[in-house]
């Protein structure tokens, strides 16, 4: 899959562009990345263009938007689903302003030499979000472009949405969060270096911090999946701050059952299967020791029935 920022794309040919923020890379989103590869034929790649920062910050001025899935994260996602080619465009203020027309034809027209185009029914474009599906339809029929608008996926009547995804994760809700994604909340991060605590406690755990912007999940501990050399494991892992060791920074701490080896500067994706407990402060490092052989329990226990659910549906 080739990835590119908007400013050094040379398009090749025509293409089908597939159009959207993509935090989440939900159900919804699934079905437009499904339809633009579906579309795809010799000389015509599977196109995503997308923002590679958060749209609100640049309309708002409000803080930066935690992200579901990093830029790292969304690549995989979207090559997993076929898509051949990505272009990333920041989101300047310059086309915070332009007029719908205006960004039909600079961008997708011009720049990415768009033949067919993807998109929801809810997806807004243009300045103050005053360009919407029935406008690019007209667009579309003005340059000859053909145009699949997608229907939004629901659940439980409700529409999926980022912004749903979000409120479950910072809840500790990874299983509604899973549930609306059609796959585990996750962090992609490198294995950094630890006090080594759990490893005198007989329990070794990785660390891994969180990027810049990355969704964190509301402390706790959790059952979590990890992939290693094509080998899934079990994991046990505290999100939050270790109280009882008086720690400071933030980072996701897991003791993977059954794996024995060094991981230092590895990149490893940690799923999110289920939430156990909150983060505690314990009176000793025996009390900690005695909670980490249950935590382990549970959440082998916990990624069990996730299985078996799983499979029945």
């Amino acid at each position: 899959m080739h990835v590119t920022h908007i400013d050094r794309h040379r398009p090749t040919g025509p293409c089908v562009v597939c159009v959207g923020n993509f935090d989440g890379v939900h159900l919804g989103h699934q079905r437009l990345l499904a339809k633009t590869a579906a579309r795809a034929a010799p000389g015509r790649l599977a196109t995503v263009y997308t923002f590679s920062r958060h749209p609100t910050t640049q309309l708002t001025g409000a803080p930066p938007a935690r992200l579901i899935t990093t830029n790292a994260e969304r690549l995989g996602i979207f090559a997993n689903f076929g898509i051949e080619e990505v272009v990333m465009d920041p989101f300047r203020p310059a086309l915070a302003g332009m007029e719908p027309a205006d960004f039909f034809r600079d961008i997708l027209l011009d720049r990415l030499r768009a033949a067919e185009i993807v998109c929801g029914t809810e997806y807004r474009f243009g300045a103050r979000g005053a360009g919407d599906a029935a406008l690019m339809a007209r667009l579309c029929a003005q340059h000859g472009v053909v145009l699949h608008t997608i229907p939004p996926v629901t659940d439980g009547g409700r529409m999926i949405s980022s912004t749903w995804i979000r409120e479950r994760v910072l809840q500790g809700d990874v299983q509604a969060a899973e549930r609306l994604m059609g796959r585990p909340f996750a962090l992609l991060a490198e294995v950094c270096h630890g006090a080594q605590l759990g490893r005198r406690l007989g329990f070794p755990t990785i660390n891994q911090r969180f990027p810049a912007l990355k969704l964190i999940p509301h402390p706790g501990v959790y059952a979590t999946r990890l992939e290693i050399d094509g080998t899934s494991y079990i994991g046990a892992t505290s999100v939050g701050t270790r109280p009882t060791v008086n720690g400071e920074d933030l980072r996701a701490e897991t003791h993977i059952l059954g794996y024995e080896g060094d991981l230092y500067g590895r990149f490893l994706k940690l799923e999110f299967l289920r939430y156990l407990r909150e983060e505690l402060r314990f009176a000793s490092l025996d009390d900690l020791s005695a909670q980490l052989r249950l935590d382990a329990r549970r959440a082998a226990e916990a990624a069990a029935a996730q299985s078996v659910l799983g499979r029945d549906a």
